[in-house]
């Protein structure tokens, strides 16, 4: 699964920043990586096929999850939905508003002044218009629609990432206006959505996608995490979307080489690689798809952020 050079479009792409399209997919193909000019971007495989454990399910199953109601729909849970909440990511069931400017007393109090070191990794489980100029030649503009998990499952999901992302210089986090608080190129937006159909008809069946090294950018490039074909486990979903939070930051995947010789093109047991079949998958040390380049995953990746 390559993407030609015809179908790369450099005019869209952010000045300066080489960017490589990485996939997680569900079935594996045999696809190399190799060296691209900086204006085009090319494609991989991740996971491979998944016969460690459960298989994802069939695209039947996979499209057939009973509608669950969207969680984020009232986010600080105070009964008052979010489009009419003043404050909607603070408990305020009673709507102070004092000084009558429309913003609740709980976030006139509660808003911090902006930070301006700190990188933010949002988890959007809300649904997302995707506009950004760098997706329209692949999956064009589109709703991505909220990602059809509980309240729970969410909470499990925020939770296993946030340990998981911990030796990273950021904070994991999913209120919209603390991640409107920074400048834009401390920002990195990753979108779990059970929208698949434009990801299906330009990738195949994927567990997730995005770009290396879009975190510092200054325009909001999602990377996209789709449970639907990570069978709605927990585990996995988190797993994906550390693999991608750490592609927005520069890395690559880890691989296996033997003189020099890329033998194996997913490690497995750590993130960066295929990190689904263990408890705890790691960042770690090692050759990395980039020509079996030493790759050490955490350092690489705070010294880009910082």
């Amino acid at each position: 699964m390559r993407l030609s050079s015809k179908e790369t479009n450099p005019n869209k792409m952010k000045k300066l920043i080489p960017i490589l399209l990485i996939i997680i997919a569900c079935n594996k193909t045999d696809v190399k990586e190799q060296a691209q000019p900086e204006t085009k971007i090319s494609a991989d495989d991740f996971g491979g096929n998944l016969t460690y454990t459960n298989r994802p399910r069939d695209f039947a199953e996979k499209n057939s999850r009973p509608r669950k109601p969207n969680p984020h729909s009232d986010r600080d849970r105070d009964g008052i939905l979010n489009e009419v909440d003043n404050c909607p990511d603070n408990y305020n069931p009673l709507q102070e508003d004092e000084d009558g400017n429309g913003i609740g007393d709980e976030c006139d109090e509660a808003t911090p002044p902006p930070p301006t070191t700190v990188n933010y990794l949002l988890l959007d489980f809300d649904g997302h218009n995707v506009t950004t100029a760098f997706w329209l030649p692949y999956i064009g503009s589109f709703f991505a629609a909220q990602a059809n998990l509980t309240t729970q499952e969410i909470d499990a999901i925020v939770a296993e990432v946030r340990s998981l992302m911990a030796p990273i210089n950021c904070e994991v986090i999913t209120e919209e206006w603390r991640y409107n608080l920074v400048p834009p190129d401390r920002n990195q937006r990753i979108v779990i959505t059970e929208t698949t159909d434009p990801f299906v008809s330009r990738f195949g069946d994927i567990g997730g996608v995005a770009g290396i090294g879009t975190w510092r950018n200054v325009e909001d490039i999602e990377a996209f995490v789709l449970p639907a074909y990570l069978s709605y486990d927990l585990h996995f979903i988190a797993v994906a979307t550390t693999h991608e939070g750490g592609h927005t930051a520069s890395l690559r995947h880890q691989v296996d080489c033997v003189d020099g010789v890329n033998v194996n093109d997913y490690r497995l047991g750590v993130i960066m690689g295929i990190g689904y079949y263990v408890p705890v998958p790691i960042w770690t040390v090692g050759t990395s798809s980039n020509a079996c380049a030493i790759q050490y995953d955490i350092s690489q990746a705070n010294t880009y952020l910082n």
